[in-house]
Parts: C-alpha cells; sequence; structure tokens
C-alpha cells in the first residue's frame, strides 16, 4: 500500500512538472521571439515596442514546441538541474551542512562535529535494505527500508535506549530484537524484571525450538535453578576456588575470617 501510494505521489509530481515546464516554456518562449520580432524592428531605434506574452495555456503549449520554447525549456531544465544538484551534493563539498532543526552546522569543528548523521554517512556505517537480507542488530526504518548495526561493524555493538516509562522503549526496539534473534537462530541471555518479555515471547520462542530457561530470584520455586558445584565433577580445589570466590564478593571484607576459612 505505501509503495503503490509513493508511486502514485510520484507520477503525479511528474505529470504537475510537466505541465508546469510547458507552460513557463511556452511563456518564455514567446517573449525570446518577441524579443527577436522587436530587434528587427529597429529595436529602441525603431520606437518599436515588444509584444507582451500572452498567459493564455493554449497558447503557452502551443509556443512550447516552436524553436524558440523548447531552448526555453532546454534552458528550464538546465536551471532546475543545477539547483537539484546544488541541495543534494552542498553538503558534501560546502563548508557547512543545514541541521534539520534550523540551523546551519559548521564543518569546521569550531564548536563542535556533532550532528545528525547524513544519508553519505548513513550507508557507510550502516546496513540499509530489505528487512529478510539485512543482517545485525535492528535500529529502525528509513525510507522503507530496514536500518542495521552489521556484524561486521568497525564500532563496538554496545546499544544504549533512554526513555522515560510508557515510551515504548520494549515496544520499539527489546521485541524487534528478540524477534530478529529468532529470525536468525541465535541464542540470548534477556535481563527482564518485571516478567513482561518472558509473558510476551516465550511460547514464541517454543514455537521456533528454543530452549527458554528463567532464572527467578524473587519466586525461585518459579523459575530455574542450577548447581554450580555439580559441574566441578568432584574436584575439591575448584570446590574451593568457587567458595572462595563467592564469600570474597558477597562479603563485606569485616567479617571473622575464621569462619570464611572454615
Amino acid at each position: 500500500m505505501i509503495k503503490k501510494t509513493r508511486v502514485i505521489g510520484i507520477a503525479a509530481a511528474v505529470l504537475l512538472g510537466l505541465a508546469a515546464l510547458l507552460y513557463l516554456g511556452g511563456l518564455l518562449g514567446q517573449l525570446l521571439e518577441n524579443y527577436q520580432a522587436w530587434q528587427k524592428a529597429g529595436g529602441i531605434a525603431g520606437q518599436a515596442q515588444i509584444r507582451p506574452s500572452s498567459g493564455n495555456i493554449l497558447i503557452c503549449v502551443q509556443a512550447a514546441f516552436t524553436l524558440s520554447g523548447l531552448k526555453a525549456m532546454g534552458i528550464l531544465l538546465l536551471i532546475a538541474g543545477a539547483f537539484a544538484a546544488y541541495f543534494k551534493f552542498s553538503d558534501r563539498f560546502g563548508g557547512s551542512g543545514q541541521d534539520p532543526r534550523g540551523f546551519t552546522v559548521s564543518r569546521e569543528g569550531t564548536y563542535g562535529t556533532a550532528s545528525w548523521m547524513g544519508e553519505k554517512e548513513l550507508k557507510e556505517v550502516l546496513a540499509v535494505g530489505s528487512l529478510s537480507t539485512v543482517e545485525g542488530i535492528l535500529l529502525g526504518k528509513r525510507n522503507g527500508k530496514a536500518v542495521c548495526l552489521p556484524a561486521d561493524t568497525r564500532l563496538n555493538r554496545h546499544v544504549a535506549v533512554f526513555g522515560a516509562s510508557g515510551t515504548g522503549k520494549s515496544r520499539g526496539f527489546i521485541r524487534p530484537a528478540l524477534f530478529n534473534i529468532i529470525r536468525r537462530g541465535e541464542s540470548a541471555i534477556i535481563t527482564d524484571s518485571k516478567g513482561e518479555l518472558y509473558a510476551d515471547t516465550a511460547e514464541l520462542f517454543h514455537q521456533h525450538g528454543y530452549e527458554v530457561k528463567v532464572f527467578n530470584l524473587v519466586n525461585p520455586e518459579h523459575g530455574d535453578s542450577w548447581n554450580c558445584m555439580s559441574d566441578l565433577g568432584g574436584d575439591t580445589l575448584l570446590a574451593q576456588v568457587l567458595t572462595n570466590v563467592i564469600i570474597g564478593n558477597t562479603s563485606s571484607g569485616k567479617t571473622d575470617h575464621f569462619w570464611d576459612n572454615g
């Protein structure tokens, strides 16, 4: 539906642009022909007057297909192309860029170099394409295409998401990331203090062949457990090291070492 609407919008813009080109080309073509006729009549010395151009649509369209009209349309196309090229490449070659918030950003770095990422930089740093082909951390959508932080990025893959309660952090980022993990068949360790993500996505993970474990510290009887000692294989030295690590990281250091050593 979005693609169809976009095609209709492009077609309408092309038709309007063509109509404007014919009309303005006809006006300018009449002006050129009238100027040539004025010169032949002697110009200023001959005291001739330039005949004004007609604003009638039919006359303008007819005049657009004369030699002068074609020249006029060529001039208009060159001017439009020059403006389009300027606005497209001015940020790339110019000394400053226009911020979407309405001010100009200096490229010299006098006031810092932080700014919104442009289209060229976005394609160099991030992966842009259809959701079925791009790989990496899904960041959002731009112009109908998915934008991802690729797995082989030269940047680190840490993502910080800030927002007050109810602003859509889970809905807009976490849940799409989990769906993407399922699509790629990857494993995941998820911090879920409220249990909402488990309630919403555990069944979906089960349906795709995942084994879902829950480490529930609030209600241990409703969660999975792990006996770390059972994986030591009876090695008493490792058991002693593990015990020392647990005690050393769970006490304030002010307890009697007699009890720790015991």
